[in-house]
């Protein structure tokens, strides 16, 4: 039983890892600007994402959109999908 409890808590740590560095490849992939549609899709070997944004906007402290689509699948979760309506994140000390 302990064992099965480690591996299951090694394999969501490895998938939430994963997932988390999603937006920092999404920002080291696209410059800074604006752009009235975005579509981008970051694959790995595990993994697929695909991000759609209208009224997206990237400067060096904060992401911006209107409008957000994110569609992310991997071995250990199926599948996620989040819309999001006025979408800001703040990108802290990154450039």
């Amino acid at each position: 039983m302990n064992t099965s409890i480690r591996i299951l808590f090694a394999l969501v740590c490895i998938s939430l890892s994963a997932c988390s560095t999603v937006y920092d490849r999404l920002d080291a992939s696209i410059p800074n600007g604006e752009a009235r549609k975005l579509r981008a899709t970051i694959t790995g070997k595990f993994s697929s994402t695909t991000i759609e944004a209208d009224g997206f906007k990237k400067t060096a402290s904060e992401v911006t959109a209107e409008r957000m689509y994110e569609r992310h699948n991997n071995a250990w979760v199926p599948l996620i999908e989040i819309e999001i309506e006025g979408y800001r994140r703040s990108r802290g000390d990154k450039k």
